[in-house]
């Protein structure tokens, strides 16, 4: 078999079930530094930073900071 073809037909599994993640109020110091990162728009000045040092085409693609909480 070729390097590559299994992946197409193949979905990883997830790492963890949602019903073993613990559910915990937030603390509200990192609720207001989420809000000031997000209004700073630091999440996409990271990605652009760091592109460089990303293949773009071997590895598992990168989810979202609010896609992690299983909303997507």
């Amino acid at each position: 078999m070729a390097m590559g073809t299994k992946q197409a037909r193949q979905k990883q599994e997830d790492l963890f079930y949602a019903s073993e993640r613990a559910e915990t109020p937030g603390h509200p110091f990192y609720e207001h530094l989420n809000r000031v990162l997000d209004e700073a728009k630091f999440d996409r000045f990271c990605e652009e930073r760091c592109r460089g040092f990303y293949h773009a085409k071997v590895g598992r693609p990168s989810l979202h900071r609010g896609c992690i909480s299983g909303c997507c």
